[in-house]
């Protein structure tokens, strides 16, 4: 992934911002705040608004957060951000 640009856009179903453009950086990986032609992907949450219209007339690859865990393989994913059984809807006991 290095010296690949990527724009962050929208609220993510199970990651926050920062920790999708940790793993980025993580990677090689370059964070870029607006899209534009030397955009390489687009990883668009829920409401991206303006920048996933530009991606698209860009023809710039989009991803969801599904799509961009498999791009950059098995995300090391911060303890704090780990759900717990609780949240997943477990309930022990």
């Amino acid at each position: 992934m290095e010296g690949v640009s990527l724009v962050i856009t929208g609220p993510h179903p199970t990651l926050k911002r920062e920790t999708v453009a940790e793993m980025i950086r993580q990677n090689g990986g370059k964070i870029s705040s607006s899209v534009s032609k030397n955009t390489n992907y687009l990883v668009a949450g829920e409401n991206a608004g303006s920048k996933l219209e530009k991606a698209k007339k860009l023809k710039v690859t989009i991803l969801d957060e599904s799509g961009f865990i498999e791009l950059i393989g098995t995300p090391q994913v911060p303890p704090s951000e780990v759900p717990t059984s609780a949240q997943l809807g477990f309930h022990f006991g």
